[in-house]
This record gives C-alpha cells, structure tokens and sequence, in this order.
C-alpha cells in the first residue's frame, strides 16, 4: 500500500468507521522502524496524516492494539 492507496481508503471511510492497518504498513510508509519504538516525532507524523484525511489515529504500544484510524462523525 501506497500513502495515497492509504488517503483514498481514509477518504471512502463513513463517519465513525475505522479501519485498521497493520504496523509493518505503516512502518514502511513513514519510515519507522518499529511502531512500538517510534519517536513522539514519527507517531505525530502519522496522526497528522490522519488529521488531513479528516480522522483520528490510534495506537497503544502498551497494550499491544493494532494501529486504527477512525473517521471523524463530523466532516
């Protein structure tokens, strides 16, 4: 996957859903090395991404989630 493969499903999302990407597709997208060990930096790189696409990014290295977007209920 693309980041534009990645923005085009953001944009398609309804309102409220989310979808799920694997952490090895987002670690070669925006050049981390590993989720669970990348910076603030890297992380707010990826909620801003998110934020353009009009969602929200969601990752919780501690308990071990997978990484989730969700598209904001109000556009």
């Amino acid at each position: 996957m693309t980041r534009d493969e990645l923005a085009g499903k953001l944009h398609r999302l309804d309102p409220g859903a989310s979808l799920i990407v694997e952490g090895d597709v987002l670690t070669r997208l925006f050049d981390v090395v590993k989720l669970s060990q990348a910076s603030p930096e890297a992380l707010k790189s990826i909620s801003d991404f998110a934020l353009a696409h009009d969602c929200t990014f969601s990752f919780d290295r501690q308990v071990g989630a997978a990484p989730c977007f969700e598209k904001n209920d109000i556009l």
